[in-house]
């Protein structure tokens, strides 16, 4: 009765498992096709879209250069200054019957046709179809593509300023979207085609491939309200999808796409119908190979589940099989024991992987915030971070082998520590002591672990740092830890210390830096309207003229206040924002400076580049393609470069501040003497100028030892061929300490403050009358 008993529920489990994935794997197939054939309509939607997005922007396109053609002629624009209608009238049949224009007219300045090829509707002479609004656009910004209603048909027009060289009329062309540019749509998409109009100024219409028109029941089946269940039974059913291609001035624009579903899933219902057939043979046949397999393999089967289900709970030392006289059920029963060791083996491995670092062998970042976590509900503890800062440039020197031998070795002498070690990130260690310690202590415990590491016999001393909190004081949870480590990290970066305490104060800079960031992003995205240029005229010491400038940003942000360039501007490079505040820079000087050569023909302005701009492989081609645009000749702008910036790849910098040489554009080296000045230096770097810090110009009438120290730098430039620019000039004795000691330039208070753009004009003025009257008065 027992064994019997087995059978009947062996069997009963088979056949109700397989019926089951039976009709699962039907009603899967049932879905999925479905599901595939309503992604296929989608798709077809979309490339129907993307066919017309692309016809329309060729007709824009077409559209464009025909009315420039039309527009640039000379004669055409005298034609339309004179106002002689019927020449007029004559060039618009002949230019719209050579580009098979459906409409074209030309509009004076005050919205009234002057003449046109078809009958445009207007009230007191002034067009009704064109707002007041749209003119203004199309005067403010030289043209406009938009789409017009006219005697309830939908034109894509151009509308573009005829300029002589100001403004004297507007051009308009249109192409008529009609029933035969629908039916080329349908014809190369297979997709029926609809335009929609709607508007509260006219009565809505529509223009539709479909043979009936278009109505509200198909325009309104969406794909995704057709039902999975009965999709593969409809009658002839329309799915559409529709997208605007314009919202303006309460007319909205709609395209439909619609597709036959029918047609569509013809082919998905005969196989759908086909597998349910199968299905049901497959049912059939299982029924009575399951009674015959219920009555040879019933033990061990029962004895593989029970085995199955010890594994499962994570036990892998279940017992083999008893019954083995059948010999597929002796090798069975040998291949589960060897799976039990393999898998027993596998978890252990997987669960070291899960929790260790692979190059250290220490814990991982994900297992130290386990132990943090039961650390923080019961205990005051330390955390302490280790970090090689240096670690990114001694895998750009020495290659990755030997960065890794640096982590590795470094991981192995803080291994001698007491307590909990773990690798936090890339270059970054976590240590919980067994004890609370001081900082003079962890000065100690650095200087333990700080060893050369020595590969190929090259001794190679990576830069350590250590940085500590004390938890729960200054984190209560996981995530304010490895955050505040992170901040402190930062701060010992910028302060320069090999051992630093976390303050709360570093959180405050820290997020003052965050909000710069975003604050910064915004400036830069929005048009720009925090952020402004200055100019410090240089004066020229042989001739006491000023003829360059050095432009100077500016930032004052309605939350943050004024902002200093030098705090905004290094955290704009570590945020990646360089580039961007780069570009708005010389952009803004090129529109100031065409203002500025206006009366003064050959001013120069200079501009600070950072290290990661010299070395934009894209910025010379995009400055060029700036001063073209603005019509200005590289002689009106020139770049200073820090001369920090430079040494850490001078060979690469050299060839980036070559083809800027070779462009045209004068260099000069910033802040000159405060880095890593040498005869070597400067025979590398292709400059023409060198700047010398105002640190050594600042107290040059009061100290003997920056004179000869500006006097070297000078007599060093000048052997070099190269032109010498003082800054930070403050009183007039310093002046003329520099013109006696044969410096070209000045810069600094003294002769101007940075000056905005219309202060700067007023002054450029001044002192040109100024200087006129002097060499009036030596004459």
């Amino acid at each position: 009765m027992k064994q019997s008993s087995l059978k009947r529920h062996l069997l009963a489990s088979m056949l109700g498992l397989l019926t089951f994935s039976c009709m699962a794997i039907l009603a899967s197939i049932w879905i999925s096709t479905s599901q595939s054939g309503k992604a296929q309509l989608r798709n077809s939607f979309e490339i129907a879209q993307s066919v017309l997005q692309s016809v329309f922007s060729n007709r824009e396109a077409l559209l464009i250069n025909s009315a420039q053609v039309l527009t640039d002629d000379f004669g055409f624009k005298e034609t339309v200054a004179i106002g002689d209608v019927s020449t007029i009238h004559s060039a618009l049949v002949n230019h719209s019957a050579r580009i098979e224009a459906d409409m074209m007219a030309i509009i004076n300045l005050d919205g009234q046709i002057v003449s046109a090829t078809l009958d445009v509707p207007s009230k007191q002479g002034k067009v009704t179809f064109l707002k007041a609004s749209t003119l203004d656009e199309v005067m403010r910004s030289g043209g406009l593509i938009t789409w017009s209603v006219l005697g309830g048909k939908l034109y894509q027009t151009v509308l573009i300023t005829v300029d002589a060289p100001t403004p004297i009329g507007i051009a308009l062309i249109g192409f008529e979207v009609d029933q035969a540019v629908l039916a080329t749509f349908t014809a190369v998409t297979q997709l029926h085609t609809s335009i929609e109009v709607q508007s509260s100024h006219y009565e809505p219409f529509s223009i539709s491939s479909l043979k009936n028109g278009l109505s509200d029941e198909i325009k309104n089946t969406s794909v995704d309200s057709l039902s999975w269940i009965i999709l593969p039974f409809l009658s002839q059913t329309f799915a559409s999808e529709s997208f605007t291609i314009s919202d303006i001035d309460d007319t909205q624009i709609n395209v439909i796409f619609s597709a036959d579903v029918t047609e569509r899933f013809s082919a998905y219902r005969r196989l759908q119908i086909g597998i349910i057939a199968i299905g049901l043979l497959t049912v059939s046949l299982a029924f009575s190979v399951a009674i015959w397999l219920s009555r040879r393999i019933t033990k061990p089967i029962a004895q593989l589940v029970e085995l199955t289900q010890t594994m499962a709970n994570g036990a892998y030392q279940g017992r083999p099989l008893t019954d083995q006289r059948i010999k597929e059920v002796e090798q069975l029963s040998h291949s589960f024991q060897l799976m039990q060791v393999n898998v027993a083996n596998r978890e252990q491995k997987i669960r070291y992987q899960a929790e260790h670092d692979m190059l250290t062998g220490l814990l991982n970042k994900g297992r130290i915030a386990q132990i943090i976590a039961e650390n923080l509900t019961h205990s005051r503890f330390n955390v302490v971070g280790f970090s090689i800062p240096d670690l990114r440039q001694i895998n750009d020197v020495f290659g990755i082998d030997v960065a890794d031998l640096c982590v590795s070795a470094f991981a192995k002498n803080l291994s001698t520590l007491e307590g909990t070690l773990a690798r936090f990130s890339e270059n970054e260690f976590l240590w919980l002591p067994n004890s609370q310690l001081n900082e003079f202590r962890l000065s100690e415990l650095l200087d333990t672990v700080d060893y050369p590491v020595i590969s190929d016999d090259i001794a190679i001393r990576p830069k350590f740092r250590l940085v500590s909190l004390i938890c729960p004081e200054n984190a209560a949870s996981v995530d304010e830890v490895f955050k505040r480590i992170n901040i402190a990290f930062d701060e010992a970066n910028k302060q320069d210390k090999r051992v630093l305490m976390f303050e709360n104060s570093f959180e405050q800079r820290h997020s003052r830096r965050l909000n710069i960031v975003t604050q910064l992003k915004h400036a830069l995205n929005e048009g720009q309207r925090e952020l402004s240029m200055v100019y410090q005229p240089k004066l020229n010491l042989p001739d006491n003229k000023v003829s360059k400038l050095e432009a100077l940003i500016r930032w004052t942000n309605k939350d943050l206040g004024f902002v200093p360039p030098d705090e905004f501007i290094e955290i704009a490079e570590h945020a990646n924002l360089i580039h961007a505040l780069t570009r708005f820079v010389i952009t803004q000087v090129c529109k100031d400076l065409v203002t500025i050569r206006a009366e003064h023909k050959d001013m120069c302005i200079a501009i600070n580049l950072s290290a990661r701009d010299i070395m934009s492989s894209d910025l010379l081609s995009w400055i060029l393609d700036e001063l073209s645009q603005y019509k200005l000749p590289t002689s009106a702008l020139s770049f200073e470069i820090t001369e920090s910036d430079l040494v850490s790849d001078t060979e690469q910098a050299a060839i980036h501040l070559q083809a800027f040489r070779d462009a045209g554009f004068d260099l000069a080296i910033d802040d000159f003497g405060t880095g890593y000045s040498s005869l070597s230096y400067l025979q590398k770097l292709p400059v023409n100028e060198i700047k010398i810090d105002k640190s050594f110009v600042l107290n040059l009438s009061s100290n003997p030892g920056d004179v000869k120290i500006v006097q070297h730098i000078v007599e060093l430039a000048h052997s070099f061929d190269l032109a010498v620019i003082a800054e930070g000039v403050e009183d007039e004795q310093a002046l003329c300490i520099l013109q006696q000691l044969g410096s070209d330039w000045a810069q600094g208070y003294y002769m101007s403050r940075p000056l905005k753009l219309a202060d700067l004009l007023s002054y450029l003025a001044s002192y040109l009358t100024d200087a006129q009257q002097t060499r009036a008065e030596e004459i």
